[in-house]
């Protein structure tokens, strides 16, 4: 059977979009960090699991750690502090 789907929604927020998601509007494409607890609740469910392949997170590269400009060193802190949010936003 083939779906075509109808209309569209578009989202500028992920809480908007996961919640869409949960109501049934469509699929998401998301990081795991994020959906987490919904797919352990059975609120959402993953899909295309032939083509999933976990990953450990985000990688931020940087030349060296000499001389670092401010902006990326806040801007580290910055992700390290939001990772660590959703971490206990999941857990």
């Amino acid at each position: 059977m083939i779906f075509e789907p109808k209309g569209n929604a578009v989202f500028n927020d992920d809480a908007s979009m996961l919640q869409a998601a949960m109501q049934g509007v469509g699929l998401i494409k998301h990081l795991d960090l994020w959906v987490v607890k919904q797919l352990r609740e059975g609120k959402l469910e993953r899909v295309l699991t032939k083509w999933y392949s976990p990953s450990p997170g985000f990688y931020l590269y940087n030349p060296s750690r000499e001389n670092m400009p401010r902006k990326i060193r806040v801007f580290m802190d910055f992700l390290i502090e939001k990772r660590e949010l959703l971490k206990r936003h999941q857990g």
